[in-house]
Parts: C-alpha cells; structure tokens; sequence
C-alpha cells in the first residue's frame, strides 16, 4: 500500500483471534527486516499496546523484500514468535 509520502510505503498487520482471547491480549510485538539471514533481535521492532488487532509499519522503501514475524503479549509475558511472513512492496 502507498501511503501519502513519495516513494513511502506500508504494510498493515491483522491479528485474528477469538473474543475470549482478545480480553487477554495486551499488546504485541513486531519484528521485520530486509536480511532474513539476521537473527530476529537484530530485526526492526515495532511495539504495538493493548488490544489493537492491526498496526501499520510506515516508510518502507519500494519494490523491497521485507520479511515480519509477530509474537503476543499477554500479563504472562510474550508468546512464541510467528512464522515468518514475505512481503514485497510495489515499484516506486
């Protein structure tokens, strides 16, 4: 998705979950990066508070590969890191 920058672009994240599981959500973490080869703290993070189910990364540069990976947070601490997800932005 372009966004209102020149050449600046996102990619909006979804959660899905059940209602039960949302009221124990309290946030969640994303991790991307342009090197897959990196260990994942060497990723960009991006913190995401409470109960939103999406977050939109900004300013990502175009036709770029990204690669995100999600882990939740809930009053227990955070959860298992996700798969990794592929996402390439559109030519500039």
């Amino acid at each position: 998705m372009k966004n209102g920058l020149t050449g600046s672009f996102s990619f909006i994240v979804f959660c899905t979950t059940d209602g039960q599981k949302l009221m124990l959500l309290a946030g969640y973490v994303v991790y991307y990066t342009t090197n897959a080869k990196l260990q994942h703290t060497d990723w960009v993070l991006e913190v995401v508070h409470g109960d939103r189910l999406s977050a939109v990364i900004r300013d990502l540069r175009p036709d770029t590969t990204y690669y995100f990976k999600v882990a939740a947070r809930n009053k227990a601490g955070y959860g298992p890191l996700s798969p990794t997800v592929i996402f390439h932005t559109a030519h500039g």
